[in-house]
């Protein structure tokens, strides 16, 4: 595997995905046992299809969202690895999503934000765009969210 983001942590599971063409989603049981080889013996779950191979994932409770380049949005439940519902926004996206108040927002490179509720059906909330364009993973601080673009370095918040 060519891991392309962190792993997940939900319950006593460790939650990988892959990355790469072709990635994998799985979800790994951890344990005092939990040692060596153990694709047979520990791996609960496993989506061989439909995943992100360069954004990471998010865990937002018993959920993981996430984004493939060609735009497809994908909500899966946690415990079983079923996807819960999927959608389709615009662009390549390479930049991986960011939470905030119960809301996900997905960067393309062209620079549009997609807004979605982090929810058990798809709901865009908003679309917005910043003209440069960005490939950079948007990051939170003191009540901001930060947006580095191809020129520049946006600052949004109260």
């Amino acid at each position: 595997y060519n891991a392309s983001s962190p792993p997940l942590f939900y319950q006593n599971h460790a939650i990988l995905n892959t990355g790469t063409r072709g990635s994998n989603l799985l979800s790994v049981r951890l344990d005092d046992s939990t040692r060596g080889d153990v694709s047979e013996s520990h791996v609960v779950w496993n989506r061989d299809k439909g995943n992100s191979d360069l954004s990471a994932p998010l865990l937002i409770g018993d959920r993981i969202f996430s984004i493939l380049n060609n735009g497809v949005i994908a909500c899966v439940d946690a415990k079983t690895g079923e996807e819960v519902w999927r959608d389709r926004v615009e662009g390549t996206f390479t930049a991986s999503p960011i939470t905030a108040n119960g809301l996900i927002y997905f960067c393309n490179e062209a620079g549009d934000c997609y807004i979605v509720k982090a929810a058990d059906t798809y709901e865009l909330v908003s679309k917005n765009h910043l003209a440069d364009g960005m490939r950079a993973s948007p990051s939170a601080a003191d009540g901001h969210l930060f947006f580095r673009t191809f020129s520049y370095l946006y600052s949004i918040g109260k």
